[in-house]
């Protein structure tokens, strides 16, 4: 019998034990998170109003989203409560409409999280993030960086061809359009910041690695 592939190991330990055993889904973005200076959230749950991260700081924070619940505002518009985990703690992040709207794409993805958004600390209350950029948690796997072209993407090519200029580097990229790859002779950068300029131009789902 095959042995189940590690995420999914991960999840029927969760499921099953109430906890990871076998190691963590955020374990292979490790580096990713060092990057973009994402704060544990246990460090912020543990501050103070001497901690850097007190009430109305800003804050990056990176892990997945456990429990989602949906609310209508008064103005008939959706907002969300979810509760997000990383490997030291959770807190709940509040996901007002506008940025809600934003990033259900990703949401809907089953992929780990960037939040960037406000500390809340109040008395008598929950830590809590007010969102307000949630994108996609990517890990560099390989050298290569592919992107899933459409012909309602194509026309991005000069935005992608500025960021590739702003980005020189060692790795590669590889463009598929249908059944075509073409791989251009420009090497980049893929930092963090390059990969997220890409996921808003092409979308989530249009972003991997070789």
């Amino acid at each position: 019998v095959s042995e189940y592939p590690q995420k999914t190991l991960l999840q029927m330990e969760k499921d099953s034990l109430g906890i990871y055993f076998s190691g963590h889904p955020l374990d292979e973005y490790a580096e990713t998170m060092q990057i973009i200076n994402a704060v544990p959230i246990q460090e912020i749950c543990e501050g103070d109003e001497l901690s850097p991260h007190r009430d109305g700081s800003e804050v990056t924070i990176a892990g997945i989203i456990t429990t989602r619940k949906n609310k209508t505002t008064k103005s008939n518009s959706i907002m969300a409560f979810a509760t997000f985990e990383d490997k030291t703690s959770d807190m709940e992040v509040i996901i007002f409409p506008k940025v809600l709207q934003a990033s259900e794409q990703v949401l809907n993805l089953d992929v780990p999280l960037k939040i960037t958004g406000t500390v809340s600390l109040k008395e008598e209350e929950e830590p809590k993030i007010l969102a307000r950029e949630i994108t996609a948690l990517y890990k560099s796997e390989g050298k290569t960086l592919q992107i899933k072209l459409s012909d309602k993407t194509k026309y991005l090519l000069d935005d992608l061809n500025i960021l590739v200029k702003k980005s020189p580097g060692s790795e590669g990229l590889c463009l598929v359009l249908g059944e075509e790859k073409i791989f251009p002779k420009a090497r980049v950068s893929l930092t963090d910041v390059f990969i997220e300029r890409a996921t808003e131009l092409f979308g989530a789902e249009n972003i991997s690695f070789l």
